[in-house]
Order: structure tokens, then sequence, then C-alpha cells
């Protein structure tokens, strides 16, 4: 039996938005499930190419049930469009499962923003071999001001080898 897999798979998904813009409203859930989810991109390098993920009551992104080798890079997580305010996911940002290895949250070419997740974690990572590259945590779209997460990352992955957390910038605000 051939188990159904996706392909390479870029998304965008348009978000759905409150006529002022400021009411959290949910949008786009994200949810990578299961072993069939892999080599999924959501977002891209481009501006273009970015999703507004904000406004959930759980979490932006899940990865689960052993999705693996996503990169989900580019985006709004937490913020609004303007990227300058909070309107952030109930639970956080981007979490990734503990049977969900090499998944890459930002690239070294394009990272996220994710912030507003008070109370809340900008990204939680329980999976072993993912990164955490290049994102902008707990700061506006342009990293001069602060929108801050109850918590930046949090790592549980009990096991090696651990995930890479590499920040783009070196200062926290």
């Amino acid at each position: 039996q051939i188990e159904p897999r996706i392909a390479r798979l870029t998304m965008q998904v348009a978000p759905v938005a409150n006529a002022d813009a400021y009411t959290a409203t949910e949008n786009t859930l994200l949810v990578l499930n299961g072993a069939g989810a892999t080599m999924n991109k959501v977002g891209g390098d481009n501006p273009a190419d970015r999703n507004l993920i904000s406004g959930n009551n759980s979490w932006g992104v899940i990865a689960a049930n052993g999705a693996n080798d996503n990169e989900v890079a580019g985006n709004y997580i937490g913020i609004r469009a303007t990227g300058t305010s909070a309107l952030g996911n109930g639970n956080g940002g981007v979490t990734l499962c503990a049977t969900c290895p090499s998944n890459s949250v930002g690239t070294a070419v394009t990272g996220n923003v994710i912030s507003g997740h008070a109370p809340g974690v900008g990204v939680q990572v329980d999976g072993t071999l993912s990164d955490v590259v290049g994102n902008l945590i707990g700061t506006n779209a342009s990293g001069a001001g602060a929108i801050p997460n109850t918590t930046g990352v949090a790592v549980t992955a009990a096991v090696p080898p651990r995930p890479k957390i590499r920040p783009r910038c070196a200062a926290s605000l």
C-alpha cells in the first residue's frame, strides 16, 4: 500500500481580516500533520509570499504526528499585517512536536517575525534536528521595537541531537 504524500508544496494563505484590522479574528491556523506532511514550504523568500498567521485561539503553526522536513519562513506570526503591533495566537507562534524531526522555522536567508504571544511562547521545539534560524522573535517587523512573547523560544527536546537555535540579531529587546 502506498501512503499518500504531499510533494513540495508552497503555501500562501490569505488572512481573514476585520475591517479595523485590530480585533483578533481566528484566521490562518496551519497544521502540518502526520508523516505525509513532508517537504512543505509555508511562506517564502519574497514579501509577496508572506502569510499572516495571527489571532488564532491555539497555535499559529503546529507540526504534529511525524511531520518532517518542512520549512516555515518569511511569515508574520502573532503580529498584524503592518508589522508594528501584536495580534497573538492563544498558545504561541510555532510548535514542533517530539515526533517531528528536521523542520525549519526560518532560514539563513529569510526568517519569520514571531511576536505578540503574551501569554504564550514564540517557538516551542520538542522535536530533534529542527532549526530555528534567522527569525525576529519578540520584536516588530523592523527589529527596532519590542512586541514581546512571554517566552521567546522553549526547547524541550530531551534527546540529542537537539535543535539549532540561531538568532537573526544578537541583541535582545
